[in-house]
């Protein structure tokens, strides 16, 4: 039987498993990660189990509950346990309907779109695909449901090639629509595509792909 004290996972369905020197990792880190590859292994046996899914092997549906899990354990190193799960939830409500956990690749490419200010780059949390052909910055907005307020723009005018710098989890799915800004009724319809990264450029996981 297995020792209880060796899970992990919220799920209970994958143990974590022991270091070289016999002892489950403490740092952060190591239970960061070992959390998110038991969340995604866990969903993956899921899914498995359900035949003629039809299922791609590198990209699975996730559940809210599991999404928002998963972002919290990321948040946790830098908010407290409060403004982690606000800001976890904050992004699961960003996605219009279903979410999917994929393995990023390293090399992988997708796009960013920040506002003209050089002094503003997009922290490439979110980044997408498919929209720097686009006719207008304009259009852009709508897709992405960007920020137009004074506190909070984003105008979608700069484009700039994002590049995955390792291999992580991702979490992609459709942009939900939403009001535009807090001094506007402009609503914003969604529907672009949004792929979370692990983190963004600050992680060191993620950055521009023109550098």
């Amino acid at each position: 039987m297995n020792n209880p004290m060796e899970w992990v996972d919220p799920l209970g369905l994958a143990p974590c498993p022991k270091s070289k020197n016999n002892t489950i990792p403490k740092s952060n880190a190591e239970m960061r990660k070992r959390v998110e590859e038991n969340i995604a292994a866990s969903q993956l046996a899921r899914n498995s189990s359900n035949a003629g899914n039809g299922l791609n092997k590198s990209t699975m549906p996730i559940s809210n509950k599991n999404a928002t899990k998963l972002l919290e354990n990321r948040f946790l190193g830098r908010l407290s346990a409060k403004e982690a799960r606000e800001d976890a939830l904050g992004v699961v409500n960003s996605f219009d309907g279903q979410i999917n956990l994929r393995r990023g690749q390293a090399g992988e490419l997708f796009e960013s779109f920040s506002d003209i200010n050089q002094n503003s780059p997009a922290s490439l949390v979110f980044v997408t695909k498919g929209l720097k052909d686009t006719s207008s910055s304009l259009e852009r907005q709508i897709i992405l449901a960007l920020p137009d307020s004074d506190l909070a723009r984003n105008s979608a005018i700069r484009y700039r090639p994002a590049v995955l710098k390792s291999d992580q989890i991702l979490l992609e799915g459709k942009v939900a629509g939403q009001q535009g800004g807090i001094f506007g009724p402009t609503y914003k319809a969604g529907g672009g595509s949004q792929v979370v990264t692990d983190g963004g450029r600050f992680s060191g996981k993620v950055a521009f792909g023109d550098e």
